[in-house]
């Protein structure tokens, strides 16, 4: 028996749930309360609430500032009572939020590209608050870089079949994938980058354009890049006329296309001579000479060889 006060210090059973205090009081006259006994009831809680926060569906990397918080709480005696959210993990004005979300939360992170951090806590009906919980995510809204030369630059091809020398950077997520078309509309399926790959233009003969596109870790898509080339598969033709009694021999070269790079020609099986606007024949006179010419065009076709017989 304790003399009477209105309050006194307690101490409850041990374990956490829920307690019952029960009072019984006696008068000066020895008179003791008969049962039922005032009593109260409390829930002993001492753990803090538990609870978990993925970014994103825990991704690594966004292309948004703006992103969703997937949140767990759980605390099973007293029960979770709020929860807040921080950037900074630092709580001095973070609000409380009454009652906790159904799961989910839409969340901007700080601006600015790079590693970004939400921490996240939960209070619980007896007042105990959790440790912080974390999830970091990479932001990364900059598109990735790169480049696209066809056969090292050259002008024009005689081969449909080209190589295409690449490049690609991205400084925060990294280069996933690219893909190539040869029209900008159509297409290939995306594909791992490659410091260069083997590709072929369509025909007709003309000029063509590759098209090149990256994307990051993060889903940024690049710019399209893109470099040309002149297709032509085709050879130059050459025509030699001669008008007796002349000496001279004169050669013609047509390339519709890349144009003549060069004509040659030799006199009777001789060493071959690059034409340069006529070709004055042997003397004397009269003669029979062979002349054989051809001409090579700017894609680096050759046509056959041709032979023009002279008598002057």
């Amino acid at each position: 028996w304790y003399l009477y006060t209105t309050s006194m210090g307690w101490t409850l059973t041990n374990g956490d749930g829920v307690k019952t205090v029960t009072a019984q009081f006696r008068d000066v006259k020895g008179l003791i309360t008969r049962s039922p006994f005032p009593m109260d009831t409390i829930i002993l809680d001492t753990v803090p609430p538990t609870g978990s926060i993925a970014i994103n569906s825990d991704a690594k990397y966004t292309t948004l500032q703006s992103v969703t918080l997937t949140v767990t709480y759980l605390d099973a005696t007293s029960g979770v009572w709020r929860v807040r959210y921080s950037n900074d993990g630092v709580w001095d004005t973070e609000p409380w939020e009454t009652p906790p979300p159904a799961g989910t939360k839409a969340w901007n992170l700080l601006p600015g590209d790079g590693p970004k951090t939400v921490y996240y806590q939960i209070q619980d009906n007896a007042g105990w608050i959790s440790s912080s919980y974390v999830d970091t995510i990479i932001l990364d809204s900059t598109a990735p870089t790169g480049s696209i030369i066809i056969n090292a630059g050259a002008t024009y091809t005689n081969s449909p079949t080209v190589t295409l020398t690449l490049t690609y950077a991205d400084a925060l997520s990294g280069v996933k994938q690219v893909k190539y078309s040869n029209d900008g509309t159509t297409w290939t399926l995306w594909e791992p980058p490659a410091p260069t790959r083997t590709w072929t233009l369509t025909f007709p003969d003309g000029w063509k354009t590759v098209y090149y596109q990256i994307e990051d870790n993060a889903g940024n898509p690049s710019i399209i890049y893109s470099d040309g080339i002149g297709l032509d598969t085709t050879a130059p033709t050459t025509t030699a006329t001669h008008s007796n009694p002349s000496d001279y021999v004169y050669l013609t070269g047509l390339d519709l296309f890349s144009g003549v790079a060069v004509t040659k020609y030799r006199i009777d099986y001789g060493p071959w001579w690059t034409y340069a606007g006529s070709i004055t024949l042997p003397s004397p006179s009269p003669y029979t000479h062979v002349v054989d010419y051809y001409s090579v065009d700017n894609a680096g076709n050759q046509e056959d060889v041709k032979t023009l017989k002279v008598h002057y």
